[in-house]
């Protein structure tokens, strides 16, 4: 796996957790686990469905190389899930800080403590 990958894997669930955080907390409902597991969950799939043409290119896109994609292809499937577990791992760190992030904040807007 990739650096790069992995770092823009992060960083959108930064993004998204914080969007999902904001959202919540302004309908005055509270972030919890599913926060984090959606905040981390959408990232990691859509980023890890992504990841043939993230290494091979446009070549991805080919009827040939889906067709004949075999265990000791360029991405086998076991590679994949793989690839996805890691992912979804580093999203969940990452969103778990979002989350308690925006849970101190929201009791320190609460109780007024500054």
């Amino acid at each position: 796996m990739t650096l790069p990958f992995l770092i823009f894997a992060v960083i959108a669930a930064v993004v998204l957790t914080a969007v999902i955080c904001r959202r919540r907390l302004a309908f005055k409902k509270l972030v919890s686990i599913g926060t984090i597991l959606a905040g981390a969950f959408i990232p990691a799939t859509i980023l890890t469905g992504f990841y043939p043409c993230f290494e091979d290119g446009l070549t991805a896109f080919s009827d040939g190389y889906w067709a004949h994609l075999k265990v000791g292809g360029s991405v086998p499937w076991l590679f994949i899930f793989v690839i996805w577990a890691i992912t979804f791992f580093f999203c969940i760190l990452a969103a778990l800080g979002v989350v308690v992030y925006y849970q101190k904040r929201n009791k320190r807007d609460e109780t007024g403590v500054v």
